[in-house]
């Protein structure tokens, strides 16, 4: 079990791209604190500090269709 403080969050997206594919994306950016590689940054430490998609849910209307009404 790690030590390291845990923090849950959750986020409602709309995407073009696969659901789970846009969900590894955002958690290795929100991981990271960004989305280019930094001097430093090994496989080792991404690995180590990488965010876990722990739960997808599908759900609710999109963003179009309430800016719609529908």
């Amino acid at each position: 079990m790690s030590t390291h403080p845990r923090i849950c969050a959750r986020y409602f997206i709309e995407t073009a791209f696969p659901l789970e594919q846009a969900a590894e994306i955002m958690a290795g950016e929100q991981s990271t604190g960004t989305f280019l590689r930094v001097p430093g940054e090994t496989e080792a430490l991404r690995e180590r500090f990488a965010a876990q998609v722990e739960l997808i849910g599908i759900g609710g209307r999109s963003l179009v269709s309430a800016a719609r009404g529908l």
